[in-house]
């Protein structure tokens, strides 16, 4: 299942690749190739403690959430949430992350962005590149917007988090190779909108929670992908 925990909480001791941080200069003598040149000593799942070998300083910042996700944008949508976007993503793997660090406090990523959004489209429509798509727990994703993944054509499956309440229209439509959509709500989220599964691989199936099968297939919208619907191995 490809819906886990991917979180740094591990104790790193002198390593040379580093999480991007808020701000990439050391703040005593501002050398800013000091992340490539110094050593970290200390990491823990919220901060970092590295020291410049310019000047020797050592500091200690609030770093990223999560690793792997490069390039993704974000929109502050409310006074602390964030939708995410594409941004400039071209590998095959997409982790959206719990949480986007803002200020230097943790603020948690609820959208991921649609249309209405001020794209043209949803906000990762038709990234050829894209075989994966992991929601990082704990996710906090509460919906994914309108079109959101369209014509993402090798993408071959999914796992919706339990946090998502809403997916709007042609979400995932019209993607060729997706044979496998796993929704883990126990509660339908609302389809809000039109072909969110439509035109995907003939043999596509949505699996869901075992006690929840019958009340999805009853569910406006849902109900269109009744013969699809089963529970989760």
């Amino acid at each position: 299942m490809r819906y886990s925990i991917k979180l740094l909480c591990v104790l790193v001791t002198a390593v040379f690749v580093f999480v991007a941080c808020e701000d990439d200069v050391c703040t005593t003598c501002q050398w800013d190739d000091w992340i490539q040149e110094g050593s970290v000593t200390e990491t823990t799942d919220s901060k970092e403690k590295r020291n410049c070998t310019v000047c020797g300083a050592t500091e200690t910042r609030i770093k990223d959430y999560a690793t792997g996700t490069a390039g993704l944008e974000y929109e502050l949508i409310d006074t602390n949430a964030f939708s995410v976007r594409k941004g400039t993503v071209t590998s095959g793997v997409v982790n959206i992350p719990a949480f986007r660090l803002n200020n230097g406090e943790y603020q948690p990523v609820t959208e991921v962005g649609a249309a209405t959004d001020g794209l043209t489209f949803g906000a990762f429509f038709n990234v050829q590149a894209i075989t994966d798509v992991v929601f990082l727990a704990p996710s906090n994703i509460k919906s994914i917007g309108g079109s959101a993944f369209r014509q993402c054509n090798s993408l071959e499956s999914v796992t919706i988090p339990g946090s998502v309440t809403s997916i709007a229209s042609a979400a995932f439509f019209s993607m060729s190779s997706l044979t496998s959509v796993t929704v883990l709500a126990a509660t339908p989220p609302v389809l809000s909108g039109t072909s969110v599964f439509d035109n995907n691989h003939a043999n596509r199936k949505i699996y869901v929670p075992a006690g929840s099968v019958a009340t999805y297939k009853a569910a406006t919208g849902w109900d269109e992908y009744a013969d699809a619907i089963q529970a989760i191995p």
